[in-house]
This record gives structure tokens, C-alpha cells and sequence, in this order.
């Protein structure tokens, strides 16, 4: 015979379910790199919802995220007169290897910029101490030409 009672009930919802989707808190996630592979993963995921918005609908969708570093990500649906939905899938492939690649590429010009900002401020502080160039003489000069290279790293 079977328990029907309150208890009966509240065991059946302490059991553990597996296969199926558990509900997570909205909340931010506090460690930085958990972050970034949720970003990474979700923002697929929203992707591929976009995607698939656009061609059962046949509309454009836009889509523009920043991940938890700074860096752009975008989505555009291409047009669903001229392509179909297989051609679609696949520019939406090859847009996501684009945005890979064009992720990488920003981070190495933010890095190059940084390097840049220091050289800059490394020269004007060399800058700073030196007089009128017309009245230096030549060990002045060879002093300031140490400095400015070493400011450059060269």
C-alpha cells in the first residue's frame, strides 16, 4: 500500500534526480575564473538562441556582450533571403572562430598598448631632466642617450 501522507511527499522531493536540469542562483559568481567559463559557455549558448530565433523567424538579430575582462563579443544574423538555414549555421561557426580570434587579437593590442604607455612615460621622465640641447656637451648628450634607450628597451 502506498503512503499518500505528507512525509510520503517530502521524500519523494529529497530524493536526488539525475538528467535533469537544476535551477542555480542568479547571483555573481565570485570567483573570477568560474566567471569566465560561465561567460564563455552562456554567451555560446545565447548564440546559438539567436541563431536559432533567426531563422525560425526570419528575423535580424543583434547581440553585443562584454565578458567579465573588457573584451567584445558580437553576434549579427546574417540575412534569411539569401541564405538558408544550413548556410546560416555555418557563417554562425565561422563568425564564432572570427570572434575568437578577434578576442585574441585584442588582448595582445591591449598588452602591446600597455607596454607602449610605460615606454611613453619612460621617456618623458628622461625628458624631464634634460636642458636646452644646444648648450649640452657631448658627455650630456651620450648620457642622454643612454637614458632614452634605456627608457625604449633597446
Amino acid at each position: 500500500m502506498e503512503n499518500t501522507g505528507a512525509s510520503g511527499s517530502n521524500n519523494i522531493n529529497k530524493a536526488k534526480k539525475t538528467g535533469t536540469k537544476r535551477k542555480i542562483p542568479i547571483d555573481l559568481i565570485e570567483n573570477k575564473n568560474a566567471r569566465e567559463v560561465c561567460f564563455s559557455k552562456r554567451r555560446k549558448g545565447l548564440f546559438k538562441k539567436a541563431l536559432e530565433l533567426s531563422v525560425m523567424c526570419g528575423v535580424r538579430v543583434q547581440v553585443l556582450a562584454f565578458s567579465p575582462s573588457g573584451n567584445p563579443y558580437s553576434f549579427i544574423s546574417p540575412s534569411s533571403s539569401s541564405s538558408s538555414s544550413t548556410q546560416q549555421a555555418d557563417l554562425f561557426l565561422l563568425s564564432s572562430q572570427q570572434e575568437d580570434d578577434l578576442s585574441r587579437q585584442a588582448t595582445e593590442l591591449k598588452a602591446k598598448l600597455e607596454t607602449l604607455k610605460r615606454k611613453n612615460e619612460n621617456l618623458k621622465a628622461c625628458l624631464k631632466g634634460t636642458a636646452d640641447l644646444d648648450k649640452a656637451d657631448l658627455t650630456q648628450l651620450l648620457a642622454m642617450k643612454e637614458n632614452l634607450q634605456r627608457a625604449l628597451g633597446i
